[in-house]
């Protein structure tokens, strides 16, 4: 009865590319569904060839009428339904059960769908920092941000849809990620040379929001929505969300969907905090000790809004949205020791000299020979003067606004020999700012625009492929504004954080398959032009290198008038826009040798161009407790990338294991000065750190795995674990000393190192229970290890234990489908550190409990 034909859908996401099934429940023989065929983009796009729907066959004459996405393709087959995904995917629903009794073989990315979402965190990092090789770089209640592979922040892409967020995350660990997962329809890790569609950037894997922002079908009897109530014990967090669909005519429909977080200060194990009243406390060590148990300043508060409109035809739609998102988080473990300080960076002679004058006004232009090696240093005494004398240190807080527009589009088959053309704008104003009180100590603004297209081509005998161009183009700044007596707000000319600046990058990319016999064939590439333009007043830089008067002709005077003249020649020229271009391509191979299994090899060559917070940042960063220095000089950063990934399932037994080796040139990383220079040199995480942009050799090695096996009808185990290792190689020597009266350094070279916060291994057990179509249960206990492969100025991170139970059932009430769960989470209430963050010392949430309710109409 059961027709057991050969299953492959071939891959798109390469080496760590899991094996799911479409089904989250237990396969039966009975009533099993057993598709077969080949599939494209994200592993949802059919290549045109034959489908075999247990005993209904559809062959490509018929398939290359039909829509390119699973489910759309089948939901005119007898008993199938299609249910539709953002990014141009769709899932088969059979006889009414989505996803049920569906056995789907496919390799595509880790895939996060929104039933798991509404369970888990509002913040994305949070959010997937469970899954295999990922985790949580978390600052609070308010922001957390995804690792992946020991990659993060600018090695991360972040889209909505398809389309970058262009927020300003990957700029500081405190900075929210501007997507909401609790909104979600699911949530996408792409990798392999698929990431070349979007980044050339993110060799571990680009990160992808589909949401329902824009409808891409008409509601079922014109009309859809769903909502979301939940309540969080460990934050006293009350969450409810609410979308409606509604259709305006045959061929219109719109969206509405909206919400709302509340969350206070997450509870803990008891735990005793360290902290200093002034800097010379610091000085003699002489802390203040508090004993807590719950995490002061980790609250959190999100309004979020959208309106969508769309006209939708036969697999083709045009929609535009708009979203507005506020956020309110505090910021935890906030030092006030150096607030209104700025830092002694550039050299004496550069200061004094007269001869590099423009550094008064733009300290970013300071090269090698300007930085102060003999003794770089906090500089609290700088603004006293304009400073209120009255000014109290109330708790520090980010205040989040952005505002969205997006136009998506998607037509199939426009004209001869293109199968589908998809399209997208978007225009995104944001901007927060980081208060004490009513004070405003950081503003950070940021206004974007990003205009993208794809084409995928109609199949060439067995070559199909897609084709696309991408427009990027940002105006940021992050400015600290200095409050004056007199109720005044003014900005600094120099050692602000990043002054304004104009990044456009225009990208060209592809992907092609070609299939042949047992194997499938990839080749993808992606080119990057990118311009930098700082914002800089160039009458202002010739004014402060006018030449000297030199009435009695002074042979003094006369030579550093030329001296002048030189270096004001250039620096007008290294004030022009930075202007590169990166070369990204990559190239696998899936091997299908037997049945059920795919052996996959991938081999990229990624490169990543500075942006301008590397090359033109000067100025205070209190998230990390640093003053950041950029480097104009820095060269792209380029990796050499192999992955290797075996993947296996049958009716019982399921499998996959990946191992990835990622080789750096020029890796960029911050360089401590005064790590062992200065009158101010590194003690522990409360010093103020003194960090220059430099570049090194660096690589990353690792791997993930998880095997599972069906016991019967109702339980499935698995065991699942992750480890990865980085190190920075062949530094560059550094300055361990220098000579004041011949100003010459002493060099030492450096010794290779593990890369910051590398997260620790893991390594756990898993038991679901489908009890029957209503009743699910999961259990989940993995251990996370001690982390003593440390970088500078790290301490071991003592290893926990994390056990963790979901209960959950979904049924339905006359037109209604009701979801209700219950979540334990750190059920051992463990005191969990967290080497990976940027605050490895304050302790994450313990014993909490979630009880949720989703409801589907």
């Amino acid at each position: 009865m059961l027709n057991k034909s050969k299953l492959f859908l071939a891959l798109i996401t390469l080496g760590a590319s899991k094996i799911l099934l479409a089904a989250e429940g237990p396969v039966t023989t009975l009533n099993t569904i057993v598709l077969t065929a080949q599939s494209d983009e994200l592993g949802s796009e059919l290549l045109g060839k034959s489908l075999n729907v247990s005993n209904q066959f559809i062959d490509t004459s018929k398939l290359k009428q039909r829509s390119t996405t699973l489910g759309d393709a089948l939901g005119t087959e007898l008993g199938i339904h299609s249910n539709q995904y953002g990014g141009g995917a769709s899932t088969p629903i059979i006889r009414g059960q989505e996803g049920k009794r569906i056995k789907v073989y496919r390799i595509m990315p880790t895939f996060i769908d929104t039933s798991k979402l509404k369970q888990r965190s509002t913040t994305l990092g949070d959010a997937l920092g469970t899954e295999l090789g990922i985790h949580s770089n978390q600052y609070g209640g308010g922001a957390s941000t995804p690792i992946i592979r020991g990659q993060e922040g600018k090695r991360i892409k972040v889209l909505q849809n398809n389309a970058d967020v262009l927020d300003m995350s990957n700029m500081s660990p405190d900075h929210a990620v501007t997507v909401e997962p609790s909104l979600a329809k699911s949530i996408e890790i792409i990798r392999g040379a698929s990431t070349l569609l979007y980044s050339s950037n993110s060799a571990a894997g680009v990160v992808n929001v589909i949401d329902y922002k824009i409808p891409t079908q008409m509601p079922q009897d014109g009309l859809e929505g769903n909502t979301t109530l939940r309540f969080n014990t460990g934050s006293n967090e009350k969450l409810t969300t609410a979308g409606v669909t509604v259709g305006l005519s045959p061929h219109v429909a719109l969206r509405a969907e909206g919400l709302y977080r509340n969350a206070g200060n997450y509870k803990t194990p008891h735990y005793q905090s360290s902290s200093y009243n002034s800097l010379e406390d610091l000085e003699n060590q002489n802390s203040i000790y508090k004993n807590l148990k719950y995490l002061p300043e980790s609250w959190a508060e999100s309004r979020v809004g959208t309106l969508g409109l769309s006209w939708i035809d036969d697999n083709t739609y045009l929609g535009v949205s708009y979203t507005h998102r506020h956020d309110e988080y505090g910021l935890p473990a906030h030092s006030h020791l150096y607030e209104g300080c700025g830092a002694s960076a550039i050299g004496i002679d550069s200061r004094i000299s007269g001869l590099k004058n423009y550094l008064l006004y733009y300290p970013q232009l300071m090269d090698e020979q300007d930085i102060n090696y003999i003794n770089p240093r906090p500089d609290c005494h700088q603004h006293n003067h304009i400073h209120e004398t009255n000014f109290s240190h109330n708790a520090p807080y980010i205040d989040l606004n952005t505002r969205r527009y997006d136009v998506r589009g998607e037509f199939t088959q426009p004209f001869t020999g293109i199968d589908k053309i998809r399209t997208s704008l978007s225009y995104i104003d944001y901007f927060h700012n980081e208060l004490e009180g009513d004070k405003i100590t950081n503003f950070f603004k940021n206004t974007g625009k990003v205009g993208r297209i794809e084409l995928s081509h109609q199949p060439l005998g067995e070559l199909t492929g897609i084709l696309g161009l991408q427009y990027l183009e940002q105006d940021n700044s992050a400015l600290s504004p200095v409050h004056s007596q007199e109720g005044h707000t003014t900005y600094l000319d120099n050692q602000q954080l990043l002054n304004r600046n104009v990044t456009k990058n225009f990208s060209v990319f592809g992907l092609e398959k070609y299939n042949w016999n047992d194997f499938t064939f990839e080749l993808g590439a992606r080119i990057e032009k990118q311009k930098v333009s700082m914002d800089y007043d160039i009458e202002k830089i010739k004014d402060s290198m006018k030449p000297w008067p030199n009435k009695y002709n002074s042979p003094y005077v006369e030579k550093n008038n030329k001296i002048r003249a030189q270096n004001l020649k250039s620096i007008l020229e290294a004030v022009q826009p930075n202007k590169e271009t990166a070369f990204s391509y990559a190239g696998t191979v899936h091997w299908r040798f037997a049945p059920n299994y795919i052996l996959s090899l991938t081999g990229t060559h990624q490169e990543r161009l500075p942006n301008a917070q590397e090359m033109y940042t000067h100025g205070m960063h209190l998230a990390t407790n640093s003053f950041e220095i950029g480097n104009r000089f820095l060269r792209k950063e380029k990796s050499n990338n192999l992955e290797i990934s075996l993947a296996y399932k049958d009716d019982l037994l399921d499998y996959q294991i990946s191992t990835y080796y990622y080789d750096f040139d020029n890796y960029i990383y911050l360089q401590t000065l005064n790590e062992v220079l200065g009158t101010t040199k590194v003690r522990d995480q409360h010093t103020l750190r003194i960090n220059h942009y430099s570049q090194s050799a660096a690589n990353f090695y690792g791997l993930e795995g998880n095997i599972g096996y069906q016991f019967n009808s109702v339980y499935h185990g698995s065991l699942f674990g992750d480890y990865v290792k980085g190190r920075l190689t062949n530094l560059p020597d550094a300055v361990i000393a220098y000579d004041i009266w011949n100003r010459e350094p002493t060099l030492a070279p450096q010794k290779d190192r593990y890369t910051p916060r590398l997260p620790p291994a893991r390594l756990g057990t898993r038991l679901k229970a489908d009890f029957d179509e209503s009743l699910k249960g999961e259990i989940e206990y993995y251990r996370v290890f001690k982390q003593d492969n440390i970088s500078k100025f790290e301490q071991v991170t003592s290893g926990y234990n994390m056990l963790n139970m979901t209960l959950a059932y979904k049924n339905k009430l006359s037109h209604t489908e009701y979801d209700l769960f219950f979540k334990a989470n750190n059920l051992l209430d463990q005191k969990v550190y967290a080497h990976e963050t940027f605050l490895p010392y304050i302790p994450q949430i313990g014993r909490n409990f979630s009880l949720g309710l989703n409801l589907n109409f």
